[in-house]
């Protein structure tokens, strides 16, 4: 998505939905600060396109063919900045913002980790959080798991892009899952485009790490691969038909969704998610988790 498509859909939002001002606010500052760091991210030269598409016929990521390189010390100074924008502007507790704003990413982060961070970006989270000094330092893993993810975005999004952007008309029920075609990331929202005469609309799925999209079915669970009409459903608010919950009863997961035709415009899915965050509350309270019961299955 572009900038441009970005900043009408802050505005768009900021002036329908006035509760969501403050958190747009935060978040349109967190993606100016991504805009600056994209400008470190050394160019990379993707796959071809038939080496892609082979590549994900057979389940292969377009990183496992190859990976653009993260420069580690770009990688920790953005660390830092997204770290003190979080701590001075996120609404931290005050006690998690000073450890926060004092980390020292210099030394937990090495150059051999920051040059396997796409091999597992979970493992890295989970190693430098120890070095941080973990549960005893005082700042829950998700904070900091929130952070590196944000910070690497900027190094990989063009990339995705780039990757993915040759294969306009790629069969995507040939990679056929709800992780990302890119990196392997679960996808963190959908988005229904309005297709016009086409009955039902086509189903997109994001990539909350590399920003990919990538084509999904519409009646099958993105987490588990449920396609039984019985056990998937939506939920909706009658007074806001265009954010919706796709709930799968076999594995309790859900995804958030945004419908086109329903809300009238195109949607950048960046701030799609910010918007729908409180779904996740709702779906919480009908027993659903993000990536259900057995992450292990997730898409498929």
């Amino acid at each position: 998505m572009t900038p441009s498509l970005r900043s009408k859909s802050i505005q768009r939002y900021s002036e329908t939905r006035p509760d969501m001002a403050p958190t747009l606010s935060f978040f349109e500052k967190l993606w100016t600060l991504q805009d600056s760091i994209a400008q470190e991210a050394p160019d990379w030269q993707p796959p071809a396109a038939n080496e892609v598409e082979s590549a994900l016929a057979s389940g292969r990521i377009v990183f496992a063919i190859s990976a653009p390189l993260v420069p580690a010390e770009a990688f920790r100074v953005a660390l830092h900045s997204v770290s003190s924008l979080l701590a001075n502007e996120g609404g931290l507790p005050l006690e998690h913002a000073d450890v926060l704003k004092d980390a020292d990413f210099d030394t937990a982060v090495t150059e051999e980790m920051v040059a396997d961070i796409l091999k597992g970006v979970d493992a890295f989270i989970s190693t430098m959080y120890d070095k941080l000094g973990g549960e005893d330092a005082g700042v829950p893993l998700t904070t900091y798991s929130f952070v590196v993810t944000t910070a690497l975005t900027p190094f990989i999004a063009a990339s995705a892009t780039k990757a993915l952007k040759p294969l306009k008309d790629f069969d995507w029920t040939r990679w056929d899952s709800g992780l990302c075609p890119v990196c392997s990331t679960p996808a963190s929202s959908g988005r229904v485009l309005d297709s016009g005469a086409l009955q039902g609309g086509v189903r997109m799925l994001s990539c909350p790490l590399c920003r990919a999209e990538w084509g999904f079915t519409r009646l099958r669970c993105s987490r588990c691969g449920e396609r039984s009409h019985a056990k998937l459903e939506y939920l909706l608010d009658e007074q806001d038909k265009g954010h919706r919950i796709h709930t799968c009863q076999t594995c309790h997961g859900y995804l958030k969704t945004s419908f086109e035709k329903d809300l009238g415009f195109s949607v950048d899915p960046v701030v799609e998610e910010v918007v729908m965050l409180a779904l996740d509350a709702v779906a919480a309270e009908r027993g659903m988790s993000p990536l259900g019961e057995n992450e292990d299955r997730v898409a498929n």
